[in-house]
C-alpha cells in the first residue's frame, strides 16, 4: 500500500519544463535536508531514500546459530528499520506529489 500526498501549486496554468524542473530541484533540497539522499531522477520525478538495507541473510545465520534467540533483535530490526523510499514528482501545473514506496 502506497501513501500519495499532493502539494498545491498553480490550479489555472500550466506549468513549462523548465518551471517543472526548477520546482523538482527545490522539492529534492528540502528532502536532503531531511536526510534522504536521491536515488534515481528524471525531468520531472525523483526517487528519494533514507535508512540502510538490513543483511537479511547474517540475521537468519545468527538466529540459527543462538536457536532463535536473536530472532528477540532482528525482527524488531526488519519490521521498524531499513530503507524508506518515497516517489516525488511535479504535475503540469506545478503540484509536488509525495508517494511512499513500500517493498515486500
Amino acid at each position: 500500500m502506497s501513501e500519495v500526498s499532493v502539494s498545491s501549486g498553480d490550479p489555472g496554468r500550466v506549468k513549462t519544463p523548465e518551471e517543472r524542473k526548477a520546482m523538482l530541484d527545490s522539492s529534492l533540497h528540502l528532502w536532503g535536508a531531511k536526510g534522504f539522499r536521491v536515488e534515481n531522477r528524471s525531468d520531472f520525478q525523483a526517487t528519494v531514500s533514507k535508512g540502510k538495507e538490513i543483511r537479511h541473510v547474517l540475521h537468519i545465520v545468527l538466529s540459527i546459530l543462538t536457536g532463535g534467540i536473536w530472532l528477540l533483535v532482528y525482527l524488531p530490526l526488519w519490521l521498524l528499520t531499513g530503507v524508506r523510499r518515497r516517489m516525488v514528482s511535479i504535475d503540469e501545473y506545478g503540484n509536488t506529489i509525495e508517494q511512499k514506496l513500500t517493498t515486500l
